[in-house]
């Protein structure tokens, strides 16, 4: 996303599908900010937490896996070092 009210558009869209089709909502637990080094590791055929792992949106892939950790109540989880 370009930024935080892009994401929780799209966040909205998938949202009303899920609600929809699945009967279930799902919590925003974060947004992966548009990166050219993410587009980079596509084109490499890499994921961008191996290729880029110091990449906004590495970071942000971090913070999503943690905040998913945590609604599961997965403990001792943590961010890879940067």
């Amino acid at each position: 996303a370009r930024d935080a009210a892009e994401g929780e558009g799209v966040h909205d869209r998938i949202n009303a599908v899920s609600r929809r089709f699945l009967g279930r909502s799902l919590p925003l637990l974060g947004t992966v900010r548009a990166d050219e080094r993410a587009a980079l590791a596509v084109r490499e055929r890499r994921p961008v937490r191996v290729a880029y792992p110091r990449a906004r949106a590495s970071r942000d892939l971090d913070g999503v896996a943690l905040a998913l950790a945590s609604c599961l109540g997965i403990s001792g989880v943590r961010a890879a070092a940067r």
